[in-house]
């Protein structure tokens, strides 16, 4: 295609520029055919976009959420989930407690007698063990 007359010349792996007050001579530059004009574009998904707002939101909700609960609370807690019937839960909340106060005897006679209906018994033992060493 001609662009402007006869000044300029387009075609698909050149671009032919016609002489120049500096130099008479008809200049020939050549592209490579990969140097064209479009692009491509990465578009975000609309669910990755919700999926990283969701994300962003819960770290700076949970940040807030801070405020660690009171060993008796956690304690408390985790006899709600034993009346559920949330075993493990109730198990996780009661090592929470105890990693807090590794003394606390109420938890860890809760814990063993958890341990004891779920059938660990070597675990039972060593809590209700550390239970009888303390008192």
């Amino acid at each position: 295609t001609a662009l402007n007359g006869s000044t300029l010349w387009c075609t698909k792996n050149s671009l032919e520029v016609p002489h120049t007050r500096y130099n008479q001579d008809i200049h020939l530059l050549t592209f490579k055919e990969s140097t064209t004009m479009s692009h491509s574009f990465k578009v975000r998904t609309p669910p990755l976009s919700i999926l990283c707002s969701t994300l962003i939101f819960s770290v700076f909700t949970l940040s807030g959420c801070g405020k660690s609960a009171s060993v008796p609370d956690m304690i408390k807690e985790a006899q709600s989930y034993q009346a559920q019937g949330k075993d493990q839960s109730a198990i996780i909340q009661l090592k929470n407690a105890l990693q807090k106060d590794p003394g606390n005897i109420q938890a860890r006679t809760l814990l063993g007698s958890i341990y004891l209906n779920t059938g660990n018994l070597a675990a039972a033992e060593d809590e209700l063990h550390r239970v009888l060493q303390s008192g």
